[in-house]
């Protein structure tokens, strides 16, 4: 699911060369030599199977690896049956996946309560912070099933090759009972520790102990992009869009209601309508940028032609103001990109 850089991250170079050469060799454990031989009067020929490295061979080749500071890293058993980590319950728990495996955790859930979860790896695979993806680093999925044992839902990457740890957001449980929550790797090739939260909002929409506020939560739309994307606002909520920007970037955002409350000064204001808001926070969490009405008695929201501070992903928080108004809306975004600064696009290996 990611887009990694290739040959990127931890291990490249000449030790990566070095393991990939004896991989392949290892991989031909044998090398056939063919001799005719006349077997008296009866003319067979006779295969002569010879060893393909001596055992002197095979152990100088592990030295200079070693001597590289970096034993090779076995191959993964994606057949291996996850560990149990234990209850989840609101709030973090700490956990490790096995390469080639994975970890259970068990969560008593009930009929029409929304489950949040995010897995955030110790050393994460690629984050975006990082330009190579990390080899060594846990590239973690989390699967979401049932009490009946029907697959829910899973995620690999917030965001699609950029950031490889794990979100499922606002999951609707259909049922009461034990749901099982499972943390893997990606395509159970890595490993690590890493810390699954959970978060918990009754049906009743009341806060439980440990929960969040389910009244004011906003909900991750999903990742943004240039141009148009689609969504909608609940009374009291929001939503988060992710987009992944870049220092000197040149952004607009604009947030265009279905219904807006207000389009002009000499216009009357719809009760019905939504007044959007918008919240520009940076990668390290800090309001960088909102926008209100665009003009006195228009009552959309635009950021005007703001540079990105930094490398990393933004999060575009689209709320009715006052939290009073909700709706549909079209959320647009203009990019400029400073032209030596092109966008990194990083290869999963």
């Amino acid at each position: 699911m990611s887009a990694q850089s290739q040959d990127a991250g931890p291990g490249s170079g000449p030790r990566q060369g070095l393991k990939l050469e004896r991989r392949q060799r290892e991989a031909h454990p044998i090398r056939l030599w063919i001799g005719a031989a006349a077997l008296f009067a009866l003319g067979i020929s006779l295969a002569v199977v010879l060893p393909a490295a001596s055992a002197q061979e095979a152990n100088a080749d592990r030295s200079a690896v070693l001597a590289q500071g970096d034993e090779p890293t076995p191959a993964a058993s994606p057949t291996a049956s996850p560990s149990t980590g234990g209850q989840a319950r609101a709030g973090q728990q700490r956990g490790v996946v096995e390469r080639g495996g994975g970890q259970v955790w068990l969560f008593t859930g009930h009929a029409g309560e929304r489950l949040t979860l995010q897995v955030t790896a110790d050393r994460p695979a690629h984050t975006p912070q990082d330009m190579e993806y990390d080899t060594r680093g846990l590239d973690a999925r989390v699967v979401l099933y049932a009490p009946d044992g029907t697959w829910l839902a899973e995620n690999d990457d917030i965001i699609e090759g950029i950031w490889t740890d794990s979100l499922l957001e606002g999951i609707v449980l259909p049922l009461d009972g034990a749901y099982r929550i499972e943390v893997r790797s990606w395509d159970d090739q890595s490993g690590g520790g890493y810390v699954l939260s959970v978060e918990v909002e009754p049906s009743s929409g009341t806060p439980i102990p440990g929960g969040p506020d389910a009244t004011a939560r906003p909900r991750t739309a999903g990742e943004a992009h240039a141009g148009e994307q689609v969504g909608r606002v609940e009374v009291g909520g929001g939503q988060v869009w992710l987009y992944f920007g870049h220092g000197g970037e040149v952004l607009t955002v604009r947030v265009d209601a279905d219904l807006p409350a207000q389009t002009g000064a000499d216009r009357p204001v719809d009760p019905e309508g939504f007044d959007p808001v918008i919240l520009l926070y940076g990668p390290d969490g800090r309001l960088v940028a909102q926008s209100d009405d665009r003009a006195e008695g228009e009552t959309d929201a635009r950021v005007e032609t703001f540079e990105l501070p930094e490398f990393g992903v933004y999060r575009i928080e689209v709320r009715g103001k006052d939290e009073l108004s909700g709706g549909g809306y079209t959320l647009t975004i203009e990019s400029v990109m400073p032209a030596q600064y092109p966008r990194p696009t990083p290869r999963r290996v």
